[in-house]
């Protein structure tokens, strides 16, 4: 895990949490098969939080993919990342123990997209851990990210990766996913040789 001081400047991270106020809709948990069909559904018990996928082409949105990109060392953003997804918690706003990959499918892979693989996560956004085990927490700050990588170089997940975002107790918390995606087996992978 690594966590980034200053990944957004104040006035992105203002600039984003305006763009993404229209936008929110209630958040979804996806569960993929191994046939690459997904089932959507809203777990209010899981997952209570508002989701806002903010536009690539907006050129503030644009300037924060492509330094997730160099930081993460992958190509330009287009075709390895998905669209940002701002994610707002208001009181009693939480999501439970969870992986960025499905752990019920039989293969310890995620492959929604063909052979394409959620690698790395930088997430500006703040969490508390009360998972019986090791765990970290951390301190929210306006504009700090954290990053980590999901999965193995063989594709299989990593499953110290659990997380959570725990319920939120006043105020509201506002977050942004940044999913990136890298190839297994394919020629290039979407990763630099650089």
């Amino acid at each position: 895990m690594v966590y980034i001081e200053g990944f957004l400047t104040e006035f992105e991270s203002d600039y984003l949490k305006q763009l993404a106020n229209p936008l929110y809709e209630e958040s979804e948990v996806r569960k993929y098969e191994d046939d690459g069909s997904k089932t959507v559904n809203i777990d209010r018990n899981h997952r209570k939080s508002d989701t806002a996928w903010l536009p690539s082409e907006d050129p503030v949105v644009s300037c924060v993919r492509e330094r997730a990109a160099e930081f993460e060392g992958y190509a330009p953003a287009n075709g390895t990342m998905d669209a940002l997804a701002a994610v707002r918690y208001k009181p009693g706003g939480r999501f439970g123990m969870h992986h960025d990959w499905d752990t019920d499918r039989k293969k310890d892979v995620d492959r929604p997209w063909g052979n394409s693989k959620r690698f790395g996560r930088p997430w500006c956004r703040w969490t508390d851990c009360d998972f019986e085990g090791d765990g970290v927490a951390v301190r929210p700050i306006k504009g700090n990210a954290l990053f980590w990588v999901n999965f193995r170089e063989d594709g299989t997940g990593i499953h110290e990766t659990i997380h959570a975002g725990q319920p939120l107790l006043e105020g509201t918390k506002i977050g942004m996913n940044i999913w990136t995606h890298g190839l297994i087996g394919a020629e290039g992978g979407g990763l630099r040789d650089d």
